[in-house]
């Protein structure tokens, strides 16, 4: 027995990574909340570890965490995968939405901060080491033009503080910044679903 697989049987809760698999696997990523439902057919290639629900199922619960959501440190994305990469590992997350505009875009920001740093711990459990990060979300709708014209506060930043980019911009830059300890930057992919005749919003990716 391995490491990783000696962690998994003896420090990680039974069934919190729902797949595990050495090579190429098929997954459906589903978001079931009434008027956004979703239907993300995933392929996944190679060594990986894959946890589905992750915000509704397996939320973290460290007790040295403020429950409160100032700073929202108990949200989690959807869905995330942990892929070999050498001899290290990389993080994929994924993040369903309907439609996105300013005020969306700085909670998916939120959730995505506050799941690197849950992953990164979960990893030190496994002995795995983070290397690349990729994050996605999957929507219909793009209002950001909307959301913002209709209320100008929403551009202001805080006074001393270093303003993020502009939320448009940086949905169409191929890149999201976050503040942890750091501020850090790694890769974003907006996914577009399109609605079948049932009114799922369905689509196809691959990494």
């Amino acid at each position: 027995m391995d490491s990783i697989e000696f962690a998994l049987e003896n420090y990680i809760k039974s069934g919190f990574f729902n797949a595990r698999s050495d090579t190429s696997s098929e997954y459906h990523f589903t978001e079931t909340d009434s008027g956004g439902e979703s239907d993300l057919s995933l392929t996944v290639s190679g060594k990986h570890y894959c946890t589905m629900n992750y915000d509704k199922n397996n939320r973290p619960n460290f007790i040295f965490l403020k429950p409160d959501k100032k700073y929202g440190m108990l949200k989690c994305v959807d869905h995330f995968v942990i892929k070999q990469h050498n001899d290290k590992w990389d993080l994929y997350m994924f993040e369903f939405k309907t439609t996105v505009g300013f005020n969306t875009w700085n909670d998916i920001k939120g959730k995505f901060r506050a799941s690197l740093l849950s992953i990164r711990a979960l990893c030190v459990y496994l002995g795995i080491e983070i290397d690349n990060v990729y994050a996605y979300t999957t929507y219909e709708t793009d209002k950001f033009k909307e959301s913002q014209d209709t209320n100008p506060v929403l551009r202001k930043s805080l006074l001393g503080v270093t303003p993020y980019p502009d939320p448009e911009i940086e949905w169409n830059s191929g890149f999201v910044c976050l503040n942890t300890f750091d501020k850090v930057k790694f890769p974003h992919s907006p996914i577009l679903l399109k609605r079948n005749e049932k009114g799922v919003l369905c689509g196809e990716f691959s990494i």
